[in-house]
């Protein structure tokens, strides 16, 4: 099944968004733009990782897979 049940990119990238998140409130204020657009992103990443591999999951419990699409 892998580590983390195949999540270990969306428990990575949330980790850096989160840490991310953290060195907002620790930036100066010239900073706040450019850290709130990073935040955003990653958090967005961290979003479509989960989405993907939630995605993944739903195609393979349910047979969705290589093999039956080459039945030819």
């Amino acid at each position: 099944m892998g580590y983390l049940s195949n999540h270990l990119a969306t428990v990575i990238v949330s980790i850096f968004a989160a840490i991310l998140s953290g060195f907002y409130y620790l930036a100066s204020p010239e900073l706040h733009f450019i850290m709130l657009l990073a935040v955003v992103v990653t958090w967005f990443l961290a979003g479509i990782c989960w989405v993907a591999q939630k995605s993944t999951d739903y195609a393979h419990k349910y047979g969705h897979s290589e093999k039956k699409a080459q039945l030819t």
